[in-house]
């Protein structure tokens, strides 16, 4: 038996104290913690003020409504291995959350412990709403849920801001406190309603003005006291921290079960290497089939592994990674002390456990510095490390104990991975396998492959390169193993790979993959709202490796040139340079651009086989190859992998391997001939992110864009993929008041016009202003650098937090600048504004002083260059590898015009720039690129056809730093 303990406080804002009160956290044992007046932006991350044993519920004020800047907010945080629903419906207009938490009991006969929680903060401050009104609301909602849940229990805690009520200990055994003086009409309202539904109020710890303000109601027994350890948070002097006791409760738990780790990285490796190198590979396996050869492959490694790596049992722990055993020894003692004195009363427990306690606090203080010391050092050795780091404090990665899945509720390891499995196998496409057929067309391509050279020494230094932090796959070989491993697993590895290409057949467990579920966006509870990644064998990613270098290096030049995905030297920002050109200059015309963004459901999943294995042949893969693409995409099996639970392996009908090398080449030789049906528009393609698009000078050109829709609908019914009409939308790129608007349609269906849509990262407005892309960018740096500012701290180096910047500010800041770098002032201005924040922040810590009128001398302290400038080296730079073939986009060299040398070379400029009649077109891409290089062209020694971006890059940043 236990009891179920609630921690609540008012926290009196938590945006300055994270660090503060996650370490608290961390140190603390209760089950739930309830969390008034938190003043969180939704900028702030639960895993900034939680540790992964508990599931966060926020409802954050809204301050662009309140127009505030802070106050308000209220958290519920519940462990992990608690059943916990959100019930929104409940929500009052008040500052309430309300959740229905599920305690299961480790009596099998008898059911669960349900209870409906409640957190409300009540604010004096206008809302919109009057105290009053508030009041009114919230008792409205809180009578409707009890009226509702007639046999269920309450727990309702929160700051109700009533402060003349006083509360005196009932005459019954429940140690609840009956309300006295009560005389204004919120006050009575508010007694009238506990009365009217049998809820007993249980907190009588007086503030430092001897009122109370923070009620705990309930229709159980509840015992509630003054917390007398160290609070989350300084204690405020209106407000108390409480520990709430559900006594008597018998629960299990639904963590994990230990697992056995094997740690490879203490493992023997030359015994290992020495009894490989032993083994006759080439006798064994000329006596097997090749499913035969992977056992004994398998088999005799797995045999070495148990020999010669040595393995512990890993389970949850309930302490931070920087707890040392002699403070987890603390801890017990601290603990073992205040259980005496509650006990027996014995004074001089209280005075141990209080030196103690006082010895815990020094310790853990210095056990997190030495632990934060470490990680900030580890960027030089073990990037891995302190990225993980940050990673773990920027986002959870963690999946709810309870999950919604068609309509239904799913609460256990076991059911939550079927539900997931289920969910990523509607996405496929369920036919009949057919034999593929030879088309005619076969004979039109140029190239041809049919065999894979296997070289032992190319495995071997392919292994040499895999980064040894990767996980291992079905198949339970790590990275790190095969790395070690590299000069004696090679042979094996080369011989069983000739096996598989001369037998035309891919090891079932080759195929198989681990799927983890990874949240998209939405509801967290809900399945549908997560999308699932693959873990392979990392030998077979070896395979596919050497496969992909020649296949790609057969075929490159038979892929269509629209196609921007997964081909190297072309991009998102190639991509979206090409349309930008394309707009700018039927916009500078006169005419406007209409473009339909098509959206395609599960593309990659849902491409059938035979039409496939057709297409292979029609590009040029033949023989043994084209039989060992057939056996490569055939009978592929899947199983989700969440904590130590796993699903059923499922067979996977359709689509090409997601997580695989070959799966993205596979799909754009899919639909490599997409272009092919369409008559007069243009297209461009980044995988299965297409987009149709034409000048429109009068309705008949709209009427062609339909027509080329119309065609690519029946491309796609052909080849088996589905359009989604209510997600393909339309914009009309314009600067003219009028323009001419087609209801474009798919199925019968009119497509959705929009005035702006995010296109492979960019934002596109139909003025091509790409003001709401700017404002996007600037909205996700500015929460990025208060994160950055909130977490670290603790860190003592400059080079540290510089680094931090670049990789989480700056970074967005800069995707494809060369798409959608600004002209105007206002958006350069909005943009430089966030490196200046950074710049003040790191000149606090270094103990600088910061004058934003030596903002540039900062820069050239700090080895940052404005961002103004970085754009400009962003611009050149990608102009030099158009020209200097670094960019493989014909198409986009195609748009540039040189001019050549006639006389005085003083003043000649190698880019010719056409001229423009708009602003608009004038700083398009090509022409601001140009005129940019043109203007360094005298003064840096570039050869435009021949030379090293890297260099190029640092000469450039050189001069800006001197022209600074």
């Amino acid at each position: 038996m236990m009891d179920i303990s609630i921690y609540y406080q008012n926290a009196r804002g938590l945006r300055t104290k994270t660090t503060e009160f996650y370490r608290n956290v961390c140190a603390s044992t209760f089950d739930v913690i309830v969390i008034t007046e938190t003043w969180l932006l939704d900028s702030v991350f639960d895993t900034e003020l939680f540790d992964a044993r508990y599931v966060v519920f926020r409802r954050d004020r809204d301050y662009s409504a309140t127009k505030l800047t802070r106050g308000g907010g209220v958290l519920i945080a519940v462990r992990r291995d608690f059943k916990v629903i959100p019930k929104v419906n409940y929500h009052s207009t008040a500052e309430d959350l309300w959740l229905l938490v599920s305690l299961f009991n480790k009596n099998k006969n008898k059911n669960c412990l349900d209870i409906y929680l409640c957190v409300l903060y009540l604010c004096k401050e206008n809302l919109g709403l009057s105290f009053s009104q508030q009041l009114q609301n919230f008792l409205t909602s809180l009578n409707n849920v009890v009226i509702s849940n007639p046999l269920s229990r309450f727990i309702i805690v929160g700051d109700f801001n009533l402060s003349n009520i006083k509360w005196t200990p009932s005459s019954t055994s429940d140690k609840s406190f009956e309300p006295s003086n009560h005389s204004s009409p919120n006050e009575i309202l508010l007694i009238d309603e506990i009365r009217s539904l049998n809820l007993r109020q249980y907190n009588g710890n007086h503030n430092h003005f001897g009122k109370i303000l923070d009620l705990v109601l309930s229709n159980i027994i509840v015992h509630v006291t003054d917390f007398s350890g160290d609070p989350l948070v300084p204690i405020d002097k209106h407000h108390g921290a409480l520990v709430i006791n559900i006594p008597n409760q018998q629960i299990s738990s639904l963590s994990p079960a230990p697992r056995r780790k094997i740690l490879f990285n203490r493992g023997d490796y030359s015994a290992i290497n020495r009894e490989l190198s032993t083994i006759d590979w080439v006798a064994e396996f000329s006596s097997r089939n090749l499913e035969e050869c992977i056992s004994f492959f398998y088999d005799n490694v797995n045999a070495l592994i148990d020999k010669y790596i040595p393995y512990k049992m890993t389970s949850c722990t309930a302490y931070p990674v920087w707890y040392t055993a002699p403070l987890k020894k603390l801890i017990n003692e601290k603990r073992k002390h205040l259980r005496k004195f509650k006990i027996y009363g014995n004074q001089s427990d209280l005075i141990s456990f209080k030196l103690l306690r006082e010895r815990f606090k020094s310790l853990e203080k210095t056990c997190y510095q030495n632990y934060i010391n470490n990680v900030e050092d580890s960027i030089k050795g073990n990037p891995k490390r302190f990225w993980s780091y940050i990673k773990n404090r920027n986002k959870s990665m963690q999946i709810p104990n309870v999950l919604r899945y068609n309509g239904q509720e799913v609460n256990n390891g076991e059911t939550i991975c079927k539900a997931f499995s289920d969910y990523f196998m509607s996405s496929f496409l369920h036919v009949g396998s057919g034999s593929h057929r030879v088309s005619r067309e076969a004979s039109n391509c140029t190239s041809y492959i049919s065999s894979i050279t296997v070289d032992e020494k190319i495995i071997h230094q392919i292994i040499k390169r895999l980064d040894p932090g990767k996980s291992a796959g079905p198949d339970n070989l790590p990275s790190r193993f095969l790395i070690n491993c590299s000069a004696s697993i090679s042979k094996p590895i080369a011989l069983l790979f000739k096996l598989s290409l001369s037998q035309g057949c891919v090891p079932d467990m080759w195929k198989r993959a681990y799927i983890t579920p990874v949240h998209k966006k939405g509801c967290r509870s809900e399945v549908s709202n997560y999308r699932p990644i693959s873990k392979l064998c990392i030998i077979a990613k070896v395979f596919e490796k050497l496969i992909y270098r020649q296949t790609y290096s057969a075929l490159c030049h038979s892929i269509s040139l629209s196609q921007h995905g997964f081909i190297k030297g072309r991009s998102t920002v190639s991509n979206l340079i090409l349309l930008g050109d394309y707009i700018t200059d039927a916009m500078d015309d006169g005419y406007q651009v209409d473009v339909i963004y098509t959206d395609y459901s599960k593309a990659f999943d849902r491409i059938p086989h035979d039409i496939l294995l057709n297409k292979l042949e029609m590009i040029g893969i033949h023989g043994d190859l084209l039989r060992w693409f057939a056996s490569y995409v055939d009978n592929r099996c899947q199983a989700v992998v969440i904590n130590n639970y796993i699903s059923s392996w499922v067979v996977i009908p359709s689509g090409v391997p997601q997580g695989s090398l070959l799966g993205p080449l596979l799909f754009i030789i899919f639909v490599n001939d997409i272009e092919k049906c369409l008559k007069t528009s243009k297209l461009l393609c980044f995988a299965d992110d297409m987009k149709i698009f034409a000048r429109i000078r009068t309705y008949a050109d709209a009427i062609l864009l339909q027509e080329d829709l119309n065609l690519l609908q029946s491309y796609c019914i052909k080849n088996n993929l589905d359009l989604n009409p209510e997600k393909c939308t339309i914009i009309s790129f314009s600067r003219r008041v009028n323009t001419i608007s087609y209801e474009y349609s798919l199925q019968q269906r009119d497509l959705r016009r929009v005035h702006s849509m995010r296109d492979l990262g960019v934002t596109h407005d139909s003025k091509l202003l790409f003001d709401k892309h700017i404002d996007a960018i600037v909205s996700k740096a500015s929460k990025a650098l208060g994160f950055l500012i909130r977490s670290t701290q603790d860190f003592i180096n400059a080079k540290t937090l510089k680094i931090l910047y670049c990789a989480l500010v700056r970074s967005g800041l800069e995707y494809a600048s060369q798409v959608w770098s600004p002209r105007y002032a206002v958006y350069i201005d909005r943009i430089e504004n966030i490196q200046k924040r950074f710049l003040k922040y790191l000149c606090y810590r270094t103990g600088e002083t910061y004058k934003s009128d030596q903002y540039d001398q900062i820069c050239r302290k700090h080895h940052l260059l404005p961002l103004t400038n970085r754009r400009k080296i962003a611009d050149t730079t990608y102009l030099i590898k158009i020209v200097s073939n670094g960019i493989n986009c014909p198409d986009l060299l195609s748009l540039l015009q040189f001019d050549v040398p006639t006389g005085n070379l003083r003043n000649f400029k190698p880019i010719h720039v056409p001229l423009a009649r708009s602003n608009y077109r004038q700083n398009s891409f090509l022409l601001r690129a140009g005129k940019q290089f043109n203007d360094l062209y005298m003064t840096v020694d570039i050869n435009l056809f021949n030379v090293s971006h890297t260099s190029v890059r640092r000469k450039l940043s050189s001069i800006y730093f001197e022209l600074e």
